[in-house]
């Protein structure tokens, strides 16, 4: 019993990592996407800017722009937290520490045997990038 025991939190340790591993590139994307919404928003108030100054806008769009580009500005800032977390509970997940190592999208991890019987069963985890669309 204590063989299967170790097995399954041996399985456990990897599905946790790859786990935390696909969190953290879930997070650097959702941070590169709000970091591209802030951009556009900064354009945004540029342009109501421009609009007021020529006389085709108001006050107001302005106001609604620098708005938008407020909320977007709280969400990087979320964004960015939440990569941080993500890196953290991978540190957590591997038991190392990661510092600035930049994550590859798509990585193939050694093989592993997992031997109950005399036939060991190899197996290969690969992790993948999961693209998030909106």
């Amino acid at each position: 019993m204590g063989e299967i025991d170790r097995l399954g939190q041996f399985r456990k340790a990897g599905y946790d990592a790859a786990t935390a591993y696909i969190n953290v590139l879930r997070a650097q994307k959702l941070r590169d996407l709000s970091a591209a919404a802030l951009e556009q928003a900064r354009s945004h108030v540029q342009a109501a800017g421009q609009r007021e100054r020529i006389g085709t806008g108001t006050r107001f769009e302005i106001l609604q722009a620098e708005s938008r580009l407020s909320t977007v500005q709280g969400q990087l800032l979320g964004a960015t937290n939440g990569v941080d977390l993500a890196r953290l509970a991978l540190t957590n997940a591997v038991g190392e520490s990661l510092g600035d190592r930049v994550l590859a999208e798509q990585t193939a991890l050694p093989s592993v045997a997992f031997a109950l019987s005399e036939d060991p069963a190899p197996a290969t985890l690969a992790l993948f990038a999961i693209s998030l669309t909106m």
